[in-house]
């Protein structure tokens, strides 16, 4: 019962890799998992709020008295 939603998975991933202009339906899948996420925690939370952890997990956020990381 598993191989019909494998082989619907397989085929969903490989047309989002041409629609995501990637080589592999393993990095389709990666992005579009990552942006689904990333879409619900800016529902969630605002764009504001994410855009800062953003930062903070770039190394690009002030510390405490406001200089620069």
């Amino acid at each position: 019962m598993n191989k019909p939603n494998k082989k619907y998975r397989d085929n969903f991933y490989a047309k989002k890799a041409s629609e995501l202009n990637v080589k592999s339906p393993k990095d389709a899948k990666q992005i579009y998992e990552g942006l689904k996420h990333y879409t619900r925690l800016i529902e969630k939370y605002g764009y504001d709020q994410v855009q800062q952890w953003f930062n903070v997990l770039q190394g690009k956020s002030k510390d405490l008295f406001g200089g620069d990381k």
